[in-house]
Parts: structure tokens; sequence; C-alpha cells
């Protein structure tokens, strides 16, 4: 059993779950979420730090943006879980490690690359996707060309949420591998 962190940064393989398990946590965990995709939703300090790394990614200013968030994210009201969808090189792992150094509490989410595939396919034919099938294999390249960084800079933080068909691991059962109950 571990208390949950007041902010948790998700990483992984597209369509191993990573949206469905923070979506689970505002619900039934009461975290707010801030993702590389849709931004920092709401007006909390945190979501509109979180706005400012988006905005200044890339350039000199991201490293202090970044800082600026992990002040901020600890002391919102609720804990703050965070999608981080940056490439997985070196670059990425940097600007993790940073908010790592900061507090926060880093996964990496994985499993069954094929399965993965085919569960971002089926979110491609809902349309709630916008990454087209080709920009997933040059992501998932990446991804296997980091491999050994990502596994020595995750550990043991690393959820393997799906292995075979589109169908992920449920959220309770990936909390609990997490944080046990999480009192």
């Amino acid at each position: 059993m571990r208390k949950l962190p007041r902010v948790l940064i998700l990483w992984g393989v597209p369509g191993v779950g990573k949206s469905t398990y923070a979506d689970w946590l505002v619900k039934e965990k009461g975290f707010v979420r801030v993702d590389s995709d849709a931004g920092g939703a709401g007006n909390t300090r945190a979501a509109k730090a979180w706005r400012v790394v988006l905005a200044t990614l890339g350039t000199p200013q991201q490293f202090a943006a970044l800082r600026e968030f992990m002040k901020v994210a600890p002391y919102n009201a609720q804990p703050v879980v965070v999608e981080y969808g940056m490439l997985a090189n070196e670059g990425g792992i940097g600007l993790l490690r940073l908010m790592r150094d900061s507090g926060a509490e880093t996964w990496w989410f994985d499993g069954d690359r094929d399965a993965a595939f085919e569960a971002w396919k089926a979110e491609n034919a809902k349309g709630s996707r916008d990454m087209a099938d080709a920009k997933w294999r040059e992501v998932v390249g990446i991804i296997n060309d980091n491999m050994e960084r990502i596994t020595e800079f995750f550990g043991t933080n690393i959820a393997r949420t799906i292995e075979s068909g589109p169908t992920h691991a449920p959220p309770e059962e990936t909390f609990k591998a997490m944080f046990g109950d999480g009192s």
C-alpha cells in the first residue's frame, strides 16, 4: 500500500490505455487531468501552468515553465495526473527527469505492441484520435529505439496494461498494481 502522489506522470506506447486510466483517476480518485494533447483543463493553477509548458516546448523557456508547473502542481487542491505525450527520446526523458526530480511520480505504460496498435486503430475508427497509423508506427519506432533508456529511467514503474486484442487491463487492476489500495 502506498499513498497516492500529488503529481502523477503517465507516459508510454500509444494505444496502451493512458487516457482511459487518466480519465478513471479523474472520475474515481479525484485527480485533475492535464495532458500534452488537450492541455490543462479548467482554471486551476496547475492547469494554467501546464498550458505554459505546452506553449514553450522546444524553446529555451520550456525548463523554466516545467519548474513553475512543478512548483504549483503539488499544491493544487486535487492531485494532478499528467498524460505526457512527448517523444520517447533523450529530450523527452530529460523533461520528464526534471518533473520527477521535482517530486512527480513517473510511470511508463506498455504492453504488446500489436494489441496496442489494434486499440489505437479502434480509437481512430471512432474519430477520437488525430494521429495516422503511419505516425503511430513512427512513434513506436522511436520508443523501440530508446527502450533501454526508457527501462533504465522508469525502473520498476512500468505498468503492462494491454496484452492481447484491443482490450486494456481494467483501470482498477492497474491502480492496484501501482498503489495497492492507495491509502
